[in-house]
């Protein structure tokens, strides 16, 4: 029974990973080499939880801004 609910738990993150909406779960337990990844998106998370705003859509939002910040701190 275990089994079979851990080959279901993997299958369904296979076929999430495919449609392009692969989440924090299905990235970190199916793909070991992403891992700094997630844990980047994560970390952007947790300081997002703190911030107070909470909606996925301002997830990317997030995302992008602290991308143009560590761009306008790199040195030319």
């Amino acid at each position: 029974m275990k089994l079979e609910k851990k080959l279901l738990k993997s299958i369904s993150a296979q076929e999430h990973r495919k449609s392009g909406k692969a989440d924090c779960w299905s990235i970190g337990k199916f793909q070991k080499w992403n891992i700094r990844a997630v844990q980047k998106w994560s970390i952007g998370l947790l300081k997002h939880r703190k911030s107070g705003m909470l909606e996925n859509r301002n997830i990317r939002k997030v995302e992008q801004r602290n991308a143009d910040m560590k761009n306008t701190n790199k040195a030319p």
